[in-house]
């Protein structure tokens, strides 16, 4: 397989002159935006200055596709603001998403993330929906998310919308357990240049550079660029030893924002994403020991470009989306090159004194070119994919808005299972201005994935006593049988406000599961002599498997005086399978049973801040990962034009476990103790 890899010192000595290039370019125009008078960088309030009151005011969007007050959403739902992300000392997004209630983020290795909500984690985790201005990026290919382009500059964000929970109703196939929106600022809201370097233990350089500036009276402009090269994690065994998982990435993006004289407005983005991945894997064989470790050289790359109209009028808003998006996953086992076309019309309407009715119809378009190897192959290479979906939303008001109860139902089509119904209703009573009750009653379903209908994949090689020839398990897709997961949940919650100091927020739920993927055991042999005589047992898929998940969470948040600031947020997870686990064949979907976390940031004199955060998840035990309790802390100095940065990560022990990743794992990467120093200059 040697042919397979490209010479690792050919493409190491070209990463780090892409991206000395892309900071050129970027660094170029950044420049050509400066040439004309700085506009200082608009920022959003400083959170740790807004009271519990304002903060329960802030507007969110994922819920119900238009603005509302967080507090009038009936869903558990959290919102992490620019600032949070700000003075996490976060790097990257799942490192961000860890400060969210209800959120379970364990990294896998030095590039991989398992990010999962209300369990089944893993890196391929399919039942959370992720959006990026409202644009899905999960692929196709596992109806997972490829978190490492996902590698937005973090200081471009504006907020993090997170649903716990079915959004389906309105963002179709996938919004199973939750959805997460990174919404973006507006060029118009970004002006000035902001420079951001980092170097560190662990990630040991990153830079992000962006500026804006106006074009016109109703028009701007924001570039960025952004690059990072992350040193490999250990493998924990008694003599240490590298994973071999370096990582290298950047990104090129700009955005431009009009707002018309008519009052609509016009968005357009582009970005170019490229990852870089030492890698190895445990690749099953045919001769002794019947497993080779296989070390390699990965390449992930995405390109996007998309526009979004709106207009606001008396009754209501038109919105019109589109995109065109491009990916090259590109692994040792498996490459997916992927072209896909989007499009969305959206109204809502307001009807009377009650009614706020969300019409909206999408059109998606996915076509692939797929590439199998040794231990992937699929039947066919390539497919275009097709979804059609329409939907429609009622929020009713009652009892002078005390009391609004919310109805919706989204018919989406799509090439394996036809029509699915998504339907759900939710309702919220507000005893008064601080404290409320929400409930809801939703369906949604995870469509098969590609590789789920296609793929044939070789798992493992066993041996058996009384067979005297090694067996290869081979996994079998279902084709045109490939069936849809489904999920009924059930969820209720309460918001109390304790005056402008202090909130709690409590939800629970109870979602129950049916038609989820699982694996019997071989029923047949068959003799292949190629390349050595062994036996191959195909394992068909099935969609038969019946589970729930039922828990409740909780995020409070107290605010004693202007400069302290204490939150924090645990889950509680209790969950039954019809079948024991250890059946399927496949890679456990450990998950912890219970995972939380407590923050406080401070605002000392002199412009200092000081960041602390202690994180703690529960045993996995079919994995046999152990529970931990770690801590991170940031100290921030706030200068005119410059701000730096120290942050620890993982400070109460050298190196913990956090998980272990399906497919092919080589072992169980260690979360290892950091410490990154950071630098950002803004005009």
């Amino acid at each position: 397989m040697s042919t397979a890899f490209r010479n690792r010192a050919s493409v190491t000595s070209r990463a780090p002159r892409a991206c000395r290039h892309a900071a050129a370019v970027a660094l170029s125009a950044c420049c050509a935006l400066s040439s004309t008078p700085a506009f200082a960088q608009t920022s959003g309030p400083d959170v740790a200055q807004m009271s519990i009151e304002d903060l329960m005011k802030v507007d969110v969007t994922t819920v119900s596709r238009r603005a509302q007050r967080l507090q009038d959403a009936a869903a558990a739902v959290s919102v992490l603001t620019s600032e949070d992300i700000r003075r996490s000392g976060a790097t990257s997004i799942p490192e961000a998403l860890r400060l969210v209630p209800g959120v379970h983020v364990a990294r896998i290795d030095a590039n991989k993330w398992s990010v999962s909500v209300r369990g089944f984690t893993g890196r391929y985790a399919n039942k959370l929906l992720v959006l990026v201005d409202g644009r899905s990026v999960y692929t196709p290919l596992w109806s997972g998310v490829v978190w490492d382009l996902v590698n937005i500059p973090l200081n471009t964000i504006e907020r993090i919308e997170v649903i716990r929970g079915p959004g389906a109703t309105l963002w179709g196939a996938n919004a199973v357990n939750g959805v997460i929106n990174i919404i973006t600022r507006s060029a118009s809201a970004y002006q000035g240049i902001h420079l951001t370097a980092a170097t560190g233990s662990e990630d040991r350089g990153m830079f992000s550079l962006s500026g804006g500036r106006p074009l016109s009276a109703a028009t701007a402009l924001r570039v960025d660029a952004s690059g990072s090269v992350i040193d490999g994690s250990t493998l924990p065994f008694t003599v240490p030893v590298s994973a071999d998982d370096n990582w290298r990435n950047w990104r090129l993006g700009a955005r431009v924002d009009s707002k018309r004289a008519n009052g609509s407005e016009v968005s357009v983005q582009t970005a170019y994403a490229h990852s870089h991945i030492n890698d190895a894997w445990l690749f099953p064989t045919l001769t002794p020991p019947f497993a080779q470790v296989t070390a390699g050289e990965i390449e992930h790359t995405s390109a996007f470009g998309s526009g979004e109209w709106r207009r606001p009028d008396a009754s209501g808003e038109t919105i019109l989306r589109g995109s065109l998006e491009y990916s090259n996953i590109s692994e040792v086992f498996a490459r997916d090159e992927r072209k896909t076309v989007n499009i969305e019309a959206q109204r809502t309407q307001r009807i009377g004194q009650r009614h706020t009715l969300v019409l909206g119809a999408t059109e998606r378009y996915s076509a692939d070119q797929l590439v199998g190897s040794t231990w992937t192959v699929f039947a066919t290479d390539a497919r275009t994919l097709v979804w059609h979906s329409v939907f429609a939303q009622d929020d009713i008001a009652f009892a002078g808005n005390r009391f609004r109860l919310t109805g919706g139902l989204k018919m989406e089509h799509n090439d394996y299972t036809g029509w699915e119904p998504q339907p759900n209703v939710r309702g919220i009573f507000a005893v008064n201005e601080r404290q409320s009750f929400w409930g809801a009653v939703s369906r949604a379903v995870r469509l098969p994935s590609r590789g789920e209908a296609d793929g044939q994949l070789w798992l493992m090689t066993l041996l058996r006593p009384d067979v005297p020839l090694p067996i290869a398990i081979r996994l079998q897709g279902l084709g045109t049988k490939a069936e849809s997961e489904k999920m009924t949940g059930y969820e209720g919650g309460y918001r109390l406000q304790f005056g402008n100091v202090a909130s709690l927020d409590v939800s629970i739920f109870d979602q129950r599961y049916s038609g989820l993927r699982v694996v019997s055991g071989p029923s047949t042999f068959v003799f292949d002599p190629v390349p050595v005589p062994h036996l191959v047992a195909p394992i068909p898929l099935a969609f038969d498997l019946s589970q729930y998940r039922r828990g409740f969470e909780v995020a409070a948040e107290w605010r004693p005086q202007a400069r302290l600031r204490l939150n924090g947020g645990a889950t509680w997870l209790n969950g039954y399978t019809s079948v024991p686990p250890t059946t399927d064949g496949l890679p456990s979907t450990d998950e912890p049973k219970s995972y939380g976390f407590a923050r406080a940031a401070v605002n000392l004199p002199a412009r200092v801040e000081l960041d602390g955060a202690l994180r703690y998840a529960s045993a996995m035990p079919a994995t046999g990962i152990p529970g931990y309790v770690t801590a991170d802390a940031r100290v921030g100095f706030r200068l005119s034009s410059i701000n730096l940065a120290v942050v620890g990560r993982n400070l109460l022990a050298s190196e913990h476990k956090e998980f272990i990743g399906e497919f092919f794992s080589l072992g169980r990467c260690a979360a290892e103790r950091s410490i990154l120093v950071q630098a950002t200059f803004s005009r």
